[in-house]
């Protein structure tokens, strides 16, 4: 598979990342919503190829998800960026002030 190819599937991934999902198939309206944002026909191709295999969040803002291809079975494991809420805002203020990952209570949960 070429580079630009990769590429193409971890931003997908990526993109597909926001979302909330059960194990197993993933249901096409859970990525046109406003946490995802995928076009209707990016959704329909996307829950042809790609299946949750397991989803982690715990309330910090953390997130951990593991896409299994229904292809080759291949599973890749993203984990979402922060968001603008309250939780987030704590992690991300530890961070930019230089605090010990340690005291990140993100980083805490992803240890567990």
């Amino acid at each position: 598979m070429s580079r630009i190819n990769d590429y193409s599937i971890q931003a997908e991934l990526a993109q597909a990342a926001y979302g909330t999902f059960s194990e197993g198939a993933i249901l096409p309206f859970l990525l046109t919503g406003d946490d995802v944002e995928m076009s209707t026909s990016q959704a329909a191709a996307f829950v042809e190829n790609w299946q949750v295999a397991a989803q982690y969040g715990n309330g910090t803002g953390l997130s951990a998800t593991a896409f299994e291809s229904r292809e080759d079975g291949i599973k890749y494991l993203v984990i979402r960026g922060s968001e603008p809420v309250a939780n987030n805002a704590v992690s991300d203020l530890l961070l930019a002030t230089g605090w010990s990952s340690n005291f990140n209570p993100q980083f805490f949960a992803f240890q567990i």
